[in-house]
């Protein structure tokens, strides 16, 4: 079952106009932003620091160890962009 709901809300901020962003993403900058105020964001590197474990357990064999990092990376890679997309929501 699906259900569409239409409300009509009035703005948060109505003394603010609504202001437009733009967003450039690439490889070495994750994303850089038209607004001068907001800084690029450099892109992340989730993995590095498991990197060694995540070896470890592959040549150990041990599936559900490298599961579970797989999970904690996916986690993080989440969480960042998460935590991005809610700020410029906020403030656009």
């Amino acid at each position: 079952w699906y259900l569409n709901v239409t409300v009509k809300v009035k703005s948060a901020r109505p003394n603010e106009a609504n202001r437009d962003l733009g967003i450039d993403l690439g490889l070495k900058t994750f994303a850089g932003f038209s607004d001068e105020r907001l800084p690029n964001v450099d892109a992340q590197r989730f993995y590095r620091d498991l990197e060694p474990a995540l070896a470890t357990a592959q040549r150990a064999r041990k599936k559900s160890r490298v599961k579970a990092i797989h999970a904690r990376i996916a986690n993080r890679r989440k969480d960042f962009l998460h935590q991005l997309s809610t700020r410029l929501a906020r403030e656009y």
